[in-house]
C-alpha cells in the first residue's frame, strides 16, 4: 500500500479523493464556452434558448464574463451565482425541447436500473422515473454540463422520442433517486467501510479478549502492589513515560517556530478545482442562516463550490429554515434515509457520494471559516507532493471570554494546533 502524509498548514481540514477532470474543459482549464464568450461571439447552446424565454439580456452577459473569468461553463456561472434561478432554468429547457416539466419529486418504486447506482444515475443527471419496463418507462432528466449540449443537439436531429422524457430540476431529480433508493443509500453511507475493507472497520469488534485482558492487567497490578519495590519501579517506569511525553511536546513547540515554511504560489480563478464543503447538521434551524452566510462569504469562486448540506430525514424544522432562505444552486440539501446508526460520519457517507469536487473539506454548524481558507488550501495542495492527502486547519475558540472553561478550551486548542501540531 503506497503511503500517505498529513500535512499541518494554517488551513481547513481537507481531504483529497481521487477525482475524474471535468471533461468538459480544454487543455489550458477554460471550456470552450467561455473562450468563444471572451472572444465576443454568440450565445453558447446552454444560454442561446433563454431569451425566448423570457430571460433578460443582463444576467446572461454577466454569465459569460464569469464564466470567461473563472474558466468554467457559463450555465454554472448563471446558476451558482444566482443569476437564474435552477427551477426557472430547468422549466425553459423543456419548454424549449418540448418536454414535460416535472416540479415535485417522483416516489414510485426503484427501477431495477438503479439498484446501487444511484450515485451514477444522479451525476448522469439521468434516471428511470417509475419502476415500468418495455415500451412505457419513461426518463426524468436534469443534465448538468456537456449533457445539457448532447441534449439540444439530439433534439435538434429529432432523435428524441418527446413522449419518453420529462425535465426536472437536478433537486427534484436527486430527491426522486433518493425517494426510490432510500434503503440502498442508507446501507452504504452506514457500511460500505466494513463490506469492503473490513480490517479497516471497528464494526462488528468483539471486545471479550480485550475484556480478558484488562482483567489481567489489573492482577498483574494486585500483585505488584504486594510485592512493594516492584510496585515503586513501575510507578517510576510509569513516570518516565509521562516525562517522556511532556518532552517531546517541548521539543514540538520549538520546532513549530520553523514549522509554517513559505506560502506556495497564488492559483488565479481559472486555476483553481472544483471544492466540495459537506456540513452535516441536526436540529440546528437557529444557526442555518449563520452557516450558509459563512459559506457564502468565502472567497472562492461560487461556480466552483459544490456545498452540500445534509439532514436527517424527519429534521423538518432545520429543512424549512434553509428553504426560507432561498439558497442559489451551489448549495444543496440532501436528506440522509433513515437508517442506523443516525450518525454524523453516516450522513457524511451519504453526502460524500455525489461529491463533484476534486478537492472536499467538512464543516460544523458551528463553524465560521476564515474567507480564504479554501483558496489557501487549493494553493497549498497544488505546491504539495503527491503524497499528501490530508490537511489539518487551525481551529480557534471564538468565546474565549463567555466563562473560565472557555478561556481554558482556547489555550488547548491554541497550544495544540499553533504550536504543537505545526511542530
Amino acid at each position: 500500500m503506497d503511503s500517505v502524509r498529513v500535512s499541518t498548514f494554517p488551513v481547513s481540514a481537507q481531504a483529497r479523493p481521487a477525482a475524474a477532470p471535468d471533461s468538459s474543459l480544454t487543455s489550458h482549464g477554460r471550456p470552450p464556452h467561455a473562450n468563444a464568450a471572451a472572444r465576443g461571439g454568440a450565445l453558447p447552446a446552454a444560454l442561446a434558448f433563454l431569451p425566448a424565454h423570457g430571460v433578460a439580456p443582463g444576467p446572461l452577459l454577466a454569465a459569460l464574463e464569469i464564466a470567461a473569468r473563472e474558466g468554467i461553463r457559463p450555465e454554472q456561472a448563471l446558476l451558482s451565482h444566482g443569476l437564474l434561478g435552477e427551477e426557472a432554468y430547468y422549466r425553459a429547457l423543456a419548454r424549449h425541447l418540448g418536454f414535460e416539466f416535472v416540479i415535485s419529486p417522483a416516489t414510485g418504486p426503484a427501477h431495477e436500473t438503479l439498484q446501487h447506482r444511484w450515485a451514477a444515475a444522479i451525476a448522469a443527471g439521468m434516471t428511470p422515473l417509475t419502476g415500468e419496463g418495455g415500451e412505457g418507462l419513461r426518463w426524468l432528466l436534469a443534465p448538468r454540463g456537456a449533457r445539457i449540449d448532447e441534449l439540444l443537439t439530439l433534439n435538434r436531429s429529432s432523435r428524441l422520442q418527446r413522449e419518453r422524457f420529462v425535465v426536472s430540476s437536478p433537486e427534484v431529480l436527486r430527491e426522486s433517486v433518493f425517494n426510490a433508493s432510500a434503503r440502498a443509500i442508507a446501507t452504504r453511507a452506514a457500511m460500505e467501510l466494513p463490506d469492503s475493507a473490513p480490517q479497516a472497520s471497528a464494526h462488528g469488534m468483539r471486545l471479550r479478549p480485550r475484556f480478558g485482558l484488562v482483567l489481567t492487567v489489573l492482577t498483574l497490578c494486585g500483585a505488584l502492589h504486594a510485592m512493594g519495590g516492584l510496585w515503586l519501579a513501575l510507578s517510576l517506569a510509569c513516570g518516565v513515560l509521562l516525562a517522556s511525553a511532556i518532552v517531546i511536546r517541548l521539543f514540538a513547540a520549538a520546532a513549530s517556530c520553523d514549522a509554517h515554511g513559505h506560502r506556495p504560489p497564488v492559483l488565479r480563478d481559472s486555476d483553481l478545482p472544483v471544492y466540495t464543503v459537506i456540513a452535516a447538521i441536526y436540529r440546528e434551524a437557529g444557526v442555518a442562516r449563520q452557516l450558509t452566510d459563512a459559506l457564502k462569504a468565502l472567497d472562492y469562486p461560487a461556480s466552483k463550490l459544490d456545498i452540500k448540506i445534509a439532514l436527517e430525514s424527519g429534521d423538518e424544522e432545520t429543512l424549512a429554515a434553509l428553504r426560507e432562505l432561498e439558497l442559489p444552486a451551489r448549495f444543496e440539501i440532501i436528506i440522509v434515509p433513515d437508517g442506523k446508526p443516525r450518525t454524523k460520519p453516516r450522513a457524511l457517507n451519504a453526502a460524500l457520494a455525489l461529491a463533484r469536487g476534486s478537492l472536499v473539506c467538512v464543516f460544523d454548524a458551528e463553524d465560521l471559516p476564515q474567507p480564504r481558507q479554501l483558496r489557501d488550501t487549493a494553493e497549498y495542495f497544488a505546491a504539495a507532493p503527491p503524497d499528501v492527502a490530508c490537511m489539518q486547519a487551525r481551529l480557534a475558540i471564538d468565546n474565549v471570554h463567555d466563562s473560565w472553561l472557555a478561556a481554558q478550551f482556547a489555550l488547548e486548542y491554541a497550544a495544540l494546533f499553533d504550536v504543537i501540531n505545526p511542530g
